[in-house]
């Protein structure tokens, strides 16, 4: 591909050598080769004009993430320092939100599966 400046630059090569072959402006040849310099020349010029309407990038905005009483699995196993897997096998021994499908776990209950969990040796 090239780019804009090049086209250019062929298309005004160009038109300077038919201004001094008059002869061959009637030519075929001639006319297929002006019309892939015209052609190049557009292509460039509207991938110039697509990078000048593409939207600059707005800085990454901070997400405020809201403290929540309540942990989900992969937040409690984060802050337990366990697999994911180990939270779901011992779900049934950590205090957990009643009245939802989706497991949530207090800190305090963590906490206190934690001072209670037999520690491997």
């Amino acid at each position: 591909m090239k780019n804009l400046t090049d086209c250019r630059m062929d298309l005004e090569a160009f038109r300077v050598w038919l201004a001094h072959n008059p002869d061959m402006i009637g030519d075929r040849t001639a006319r297929i080769l002006y019309r892939n310099c015209l052609t190049d020349y557009r292509l460039a010029k509207r991938r110039v004009e697509k990078r000048k309407k593409r939207p600059v990038p707005s800085p990454p905005v901070e997400k405020v993430k809201i403290e929540s009483p309540y942990l989900n699995v992969e937040e409690a196993a984060a802050y337990c320092g366990l697999a994911v897997r180990t939270i779901y096998k011992n779900r049934r021994y950590i205090e957990r939100q009643p009245g939802t499908r989706k497991l949530l776990f207090k800190r305090e209950a963590l906490d206190k599966f934690l001072a209670t969990r037999r520690k491997r040796r």
